[in-house]
């Protein structure tokens, strides 16, 4: 998984790229419009490291306590399980 800075830059430069693959494909640009916008929010606010205090993170501004809940409990039980089946 690349880091927090690395996936923004992948993002931003694969923008374009969904942008006019769409557009080709669909020649609408409403559906393009939507389809970049999409691709945009997804890819700049869920981040590799939304699990611990990032970038990703504080970019949700007040809405970041949706992600609490996942930090305490889930973010543990699923490098848990990870570290065990690597480990086997």
């Amino acid at each position: 998984m690349p880091s927090g800075r690395l996936h923004d830059r992948i993002t931003l430069w694969c923008l374009p790229l969904i942008a006019g693959g769409t557009f080709s494909l669909t020649r609408n640009s409403d559906f393009t419009l939507l389809t970049t916008g999409g691709f945009l929010f997804s890819g700049l606010m869920f981040g590799p490291d939304l699990d611990i205090h990032s970038r990703h993170f504080i970019r949700w501004g007040w809405l970041r306590l949706l992600w609490v809940p996942y930090q305490k409990q889930f973010g543990i039980v699923l490098y848990g399980l990870m570290v065990y089946w690597w480990g086997h």
